[in-house]
């Protein structure tokens, strides 16, 4: 009887074996996950950096093009005022060349 305990004995100890060796590939692989998702975050991390980076010169950029359009807008409004001034001022003056007599028109012109 003495044998047949001896050789259970064997047996859970060969199983324990097997189940601590299982158990030890379980958490070299679950080891290896964790390191997988560390770079993989760490990757992510980066690129999300890149990406605010980037969106924080777009936002500079943006402003900077809004501030420029707006000067141009407001040299657009003084030079048509400038052009609807120069309208008036030439229509005031064919009116006056109107009114003055032909011969004093041509002693103008010499």
């Amino acid at each position: 009887m003495k044998s047949v305990s001896l050789s259970c004995w064997i047996q859970q100890d060969g199983d324990r074996e097997i189940g601590s060796r299982l158990v030890m590939h379980c958490i070299i692989g679950l080891f290896q996950v964790i390191i997988q998702h560390q770079e993989v975050e760490q990757e992510l991390s980066s690129k999300l950096e890149r990406v605010e980076s980037e969106q924080q010169n777009l936002a500079e950029n943006l402003s900077l093009t809004q501030h420029q359009l707006s000067s141009l807008q407001l040299e657009k409004h003084d030079v048509e005022k400038s052009a609807s001034r120069l309208e008036k001022d030439k229509t005031a003056l064919i009116k006056t060349l109107d009114k003055v007599p032909q011969d004093h028109q041509c002693q103008l012109y010499r």
